[in-house]
């Protein structure tokens, strides 16, 4: 125990707010790879079409890339910890809505059709990722304070890159033995969870790490 209280490596995560905030990421983070993975796979299953998966990579792109200097300046103004519950949500319903698709046989390959939905879902997708990373980057500064940041950061970007590795080989063994609406809900439930730790984590000041009373 002295070890792990004495370690610099983790010590951002002696901070209780950084550790609920940490752990939303890292149930998003897993969520977000699981998606870009599934979302193109089952693309080129509807379609088997290499000119698709480009139409699907170019939907988020779009978004993304005009949104996240809009959402940036939009961040510097309201409750980051609202923004970022608010995308958790609309990540869950997104994911829960092609679960439901995928089982109602809406979204399948007989109906040919189907493929716009995951058009659709991949600008949503965009957008909403556009929305909350810049409110992600800079609500770890206000959560650890400056003197943590650069420790807070890397913990951070460990996380989402070990989820970087290991989410889309867990998606692509469920797809194989569950099918894709089991991802999906599952993706589902892991988007709820980066919301509900969201939930406890409190309002804070700019750039001091002070609850708001």
């Amino acid at each position: 125990m002295v070890f792990f209280r004495n370690l610099r490596t983790i010590d951002s995560l002696r901070n209780p707010d950084f550790r609920k905030y940490f752990v939303s990421r890292l149930f998003d983070a897993s969520a977000m790879n699981v998606r870009q993975m599934a979302l193109i796979y089952l693309m080129y299953r509807l379609t088997d079409s290499a000119a698709m998966l480009g139409v699907l990579v170019l939907g988020r792109a779009i978004p993304l890339l005009l949104l996240t200097p809009v959402a940036g300046a939009i961040a510097d103004r309201v409750q980051k910890k609202y923004l970022i519950l608010g995308a958790n949500i609309l990540d869950t319903l997104l994911a829960a809505s092609i679960g439901f698709g995928i089982v109602s046989g809406y979204i399948s390959a007989d109906n040919v059709g189907s493929w716009w939905v995951l058009v659709a879902a991949s600008v949503i997708d965009g957008a909403i990722t556009g929305t909350k990373g810049p409110a992600n980057d800079a609500m770890v500064v206000e959560i650890v304070g400056r003197e943590r940041i650069t420790n807070a950061i890397a913990l951070t970007q460990l996380a989402m890159n070990t989820f970087r590795l290991i989410s889309p080989a867990v998606a692509g063994v469920l797809i194989d033995v569950s099918g894709f609406e089991t991802v999906y809900f599952s993706m589902a439930g892991l988007y709820a969870c980066a919301a509900l730790f969201m939930c406890f984590v409190p309002p804070l000041s700019q750039l001091t790490g002070k609850r708001i009373n």
